[in-house]
């Protein structure tokens, strides 16, 4: 992650400071957000966290999330896929769940395309599934389960993956979006 402020800023208004730049993302995005801290952008505290929304690319919208009120010593950057441009996974459930599998969290890429989700097994047959990655389709992909015993499959609908927060681990270095920063 790295920052580059907009030639003049940080600036200074009366006792705050504003830094308006280039933010680029995350080598591995981690659950929940990406925080940031003030001095990231030359301030000592975070007191308005905004971004322009997409990514430079199109394929992300940036949300800047505080943790607390008041004055702050972090803020959250939160990135999800923007479906803008394509389609991708916007739905799965599970059409079977198997039975005699191994219990755990799995990551399962599709039988066809890109998308992959994320599975647990718990008794031996699936009880929960997200997406990881929508990917990009003209057609449903489906996803076969095959942790041992009966394979479980889950069935995926395809539209606009908007809204589906990119899954941990995922290398946002890439991708710049422009954020404003007032603080202390």
């Amino acid at each position: 992650m790295s920052n580059t402020a907009v030639p003049g800023y940080t600036d200074i208004i009366g006792k705050h400071g504003i830094w308006i730049g280039d933010h680029t993302g995350p080598l591995s995005y981690l659950t929940g957000g990406e925080t940031v801290l003030p001095q990231y952008f030359g301030l000592r505290s975070i007191d308005f966290l905004s971004t322009v929304g997409l990514s430079l690319s199109g394929n992300y919208f940036v949300y800047g999330q505080m943790p607390s009120t008041g004055s702050r010593l972090s803020a959250m950057l939160r990135w999800f896929y923007s479906g803008v441009g394509s389609q991708g996974i916007d739905g799965i459930f599970i059409a079977t769940a198997g039975s005699g599998q191994t219990n755990g969290t799995f990551t399962v890429a599709a039988n066809s395309g890109t998308g992959t989700i994320q599975v647990v097994i718990a008794g031996g047959a699936i009880t929960s599934v997200r997406v990881l990655n929508p990917g990009s389709y003209s057609a449903p992909p489906t996803f076969t389960i095959a942790e041992g015993g009966t394979p479980g499959t889950v069935t995926a609908t395809i539209g606009s993956p908007a809204g589906i927060e990119v899954a941990p681990g995922t290398n946002l270095s890439a991708e710049t979006v422009r954020l404003e920063v007032i603080g202390g």
